[in-house]
């Protein structure tokens, strides 16, 4: 999708998910909430951005007192929030996956301008400014504001403050899951290698792996000859049959490397006939949960 037309879609989905948010964030004012989820904002310690996180807890969750619950932390929450939110509640009362809490991780300002300039920051490890310049032309966005590179701040941030913050407020048991799609599915790509205790499941969806001239298939090819097995790790790798001439040829590269290096590991590859891009992210929502929170039918 074209970062102009990109933006204006974005713009409809602010819309949408402002409407959520609203009784959401208004919660202690008496309002009945729309939908039943929490939410809360975060400040972090490391780049200072302000993160809002969209909370959905197990239905029975206030029904026990001691039940501790896996969290899986979904990337892009401004427009992934209410797919996940709907899609795990299906799921989860027909018992087709687990208790699981999920936070959808957003900025805390929903504006286009915001959502593009501080995901490509978080997402995009290792500086580019070559491809800043091009995003920046495309988008219309100031140059100023589309900086990559900020990835590694973006980790510690999960790691320091967002974590942290939902630990003490919720009932979990330190097995978390990290999902991200694109840009996001670099970031998630990247934490896999660059960070691997920091989460227990991945789900990589259509990841952006051209970036940085293939970097972060180096960064794995290294991983595996140093640390060898990408222990008790799941992992969901996928991509849609229509995605973009890069993102397939890097996925592929990818999934062979794996194969070849990671025999037994508890990894996940998926091709979604018949998607584009963008029409892939309900489908592979859907993957992300029925594949890392899966009961056996």
């Amino acid at each position: 999708m074209k970062p102009k037309l990109f933006l204006q879609t974005v713009s409809i989905m602010i819309s949408l998910i402002a409407i959520f948010t609203h009784q959401c964030f208004a919660q202690n004012t008496g309002e009945s909430k729309i939908i039943d989820f929490e939410g809360h904002f975060v400040k972090s310690s490391i780049n200072g951005k302000s993160y809002q996180l969209c909370v959905t807890v197990p239905y029975e969750y206030n029904m026990t007192k001691d039940k501790m619950y896996p969290v899986l932390y979904q990337l892009d929450g401004i427009y992934s929030f209410p797919i996940i939110h709907s899609t795990k509640g299906i799921l989860e009362s027909q018992g087709e996956i687990e208790p699981v809490i999920t936070v959808a991780i957003a900025d805390s300002i929903l504006s286009p301008v915001v959502f593009m300039s501080s995901r490509y920051y978080d997402f995009m490890p290792i500086n580019d400014k070559k491809q800043d310049s091009i995003l920046s032309t495309q988008s219309g966005l100031p140059k100023e504001i589309v900086v990559s590179g900020g990835s590694d701040e973006f980790i510690a941030t999960l790691e320091n403050d967002l974590i942290p913050f939902i630990d003490r407020l919720y009932r979990t048991n330190g097995d978390n899951g990290l999902a991200g799609h694109s840009a996001g599915g670099l970031f998630t790509a990247y934490c896999l290698f660059k960070k691997p205790l920091l989460f227990e499941r991945y789900a990589i969806n259509s990841p952006a792996l051209q970036w940085k001239n293939d970097f972060l298939l180096d960064l794995a090819d290294e991983f595996f000859i140093t640390k060898k097995k990408l222990n008790k790790k799941k992992v969901l790798i996928s991509i849609a049959e229509n995605d973009s001439p890069d993102i397939r040829r890097t996925y592929f590269d990818f999934k062979n490397l794996i194969e070849k290096k990671q025999h037994g590991s508890d990894i996940s590859f998926i091709e979604f006939p018949n998607e584009s891009h963008n029409s892939v992210i309900p489908g592979s929502i859907s993957k992300t949960l029925t594949i890392l929170y899966g009961k056996d039918l």
